[in-house]
């Protein structure tokens, strides 16, 4: 009989993804954690990662997450069903979600028109770019902010 291998799930994918970026990737131990991933970068900086898959197949660049308190180093990673991953940063992401300030969650709605071009344009910086994280003191004093952060990366 042959066995069929299977998907990974999106927590297997994600970490795989990780790793092989370069960084060390550590699980919470408590289940009642909102951190899915720690990572630990290659000169000892730590970044947290929340992820967040699309609201439904049929909203499948929309991404719901409950109100936080955005974080320099804290990341939420929004996965489509096709593994596309968008690696945003939390200040960047509660800036361009939407929800009024009495909601319990905000909606980061990608294909949203946003003035002259669409979100997903405009956050296309964060679409799967793990170095983000690899390399977060390289682009830490950027991250939330898409133009100058394209800026700093074709810089080099």
């Amino acid at each position: 009989m042959r066995q069929t291998e299977s998907m990974p799930t999106v927590h297997e994918y994600i970490s795989s993804k990780l790793i092989e970026s370069g960084v060390s990737v550590f699980k919470p131990l408590n289940s009642n954690s909102d951190i899915d991933f720690a990572i630990r970068t290659g000169d000892g900086t730590y970044t947290e990662v929340i992820i967040r898959e699309s609201i439904s197949e049929n909203d499948a660049l929309s991404f719901q997450m409950d109100r936080f308190r955005p974080r320099a180093h804290l990341f939420i990673l929004c996965v489509t069903s096709n593994h596309e991953c968008w690696l945003i940063p939390s200040i960047a992401f509660e800036r361009f979600a939407s929800g009024a300030p009495v909601e319990a969650s905000w909606v980061l709605n990608l294909g949203t028109p946003n003035g002259n071009d669409s979100l997903v344009e405009r956050l296309s910086v964060y679409k799967d770019r793990w170095s983000l994280l690899s390399n977060y003191t390289k682009y830490k004093s950027t991250l939330s902010d898409p133009v100058a952060l394209k800026v700093r990366i074709a810089m080099g």
